[in-house]
């Protein structure tokens, strides 16, 4: 290949899993099935991306009255929420994360664009929501100690990409239901003032909230961490991440970084 054409197919190359969800425009996915029809290479890529994909079980979104519910009361509940108090941050300047109205809280994930390839409608059914997973993050996975336990017949995953951020954050959380233990990467989150750090949440389909621990996110927004729940994942409907005070907070008091839905019907 000539210059141009390896940094047009190294392009190509990053943009495969958002391709595979649908998560490009019109004629970048037309771009992307032109290259895909004479490089076997990026075939190949995809396929194996697929495949290692395909090992967990990607769940259906929980019952519409389900999320209604937890919506509004969340919403009530943070309506009164004190503030978190910040200190001044270093440089790089990180993200001020400041308390959000109400109706911005928790948002309904948005379904993600069928891309142009038909061969690969069989595959989004695997693939829906994981949107803005880079490729490296996709190459890594199957490699990383943390995953060990959580890839088997039993485990899902759920797609975290309701994000309040611009660019969104996004993840999955990778779970054995009867487990009380989960997997949860994600990317893109933002830097955080340093008397702050990452809390879990974890809902009920009541709208009670439980947080499953605090976390830090690398210099590049990354989290690869374990999480802990009072009880069993399949006990919960919904998952969130915020920036509350180092020591944690009781409920959140700032917007919601980064969430998804966990199924309704268990």
């Amino acid at each position: 290949m000539n210059g141009e054409a390896t940094t047009a197919h190294e392009d190509i190359l990053e943009m495969l899993p958002d391709y595979a969800v649908g998560a490009l425009d019109e004629g970048a996915s037309e771009l992307i099935a032109r290259h895909l029809d004479d490089c076997a290479p990026c075939r190949d890529e995809l396929t194996a991306l697929l495949e290692m994909i395909g090992l967990l079980t990607v769940t259906v979104p929980p019952r519409p009255e389900v999320k209604a519910a937890l919506i509004a009361r969340v919403a009530a509940e943070l309506r009164t929420a004190p503030a978190a108090t910040t200190s001044p941050a270093p440089d790089p300047t990180p993200i001020e994360v400041a308390p959000a109205s109400p109706s911005d809280r928790v948002r309904p994930m948005r379904p993600a664009r069928l891309p142009l390839w038909a061969g690969l409608a069989a595959a989004l059914i695997l693939l829906v929501g994981l949107g803005a997973w880079n490729l490296s993050l996709q190459r890594q996975l199957d490699e990383r100690p943390s995953v060990d336990g959580f890839i088997g017949d039993t485990a899902e995953v759920h797609p975290l990409t309701d994000s309040q951020l611009s660019p969104p954050a996004s993840g999955v959380l990778i779970v054995e239901p009867e487990s009380d233990e989960a997997l949860l990467i994600a990317h893109g989150l933002p830097a955080i003032p340093a008397d702050q750090r990452l809390q879990v949440w974890l809902f009920t389909a009541t709208g009670e909230r439980i947080s499953a621990g605090l976390l830090t996110a690398n210099q590049d927004g990354h989290v690869d961490s374990r999480i802990q729940a009072p009880a069993p994942l399949e006990n919960y409907v919904a998952v969130a991440i915020s920036a509350e005070a180092a020591a944690g907070s009781s409920s959140p008091t700032t917007q919601l970084l980064l969430g998804g839905w966990l199924p309704a019907d268990r």
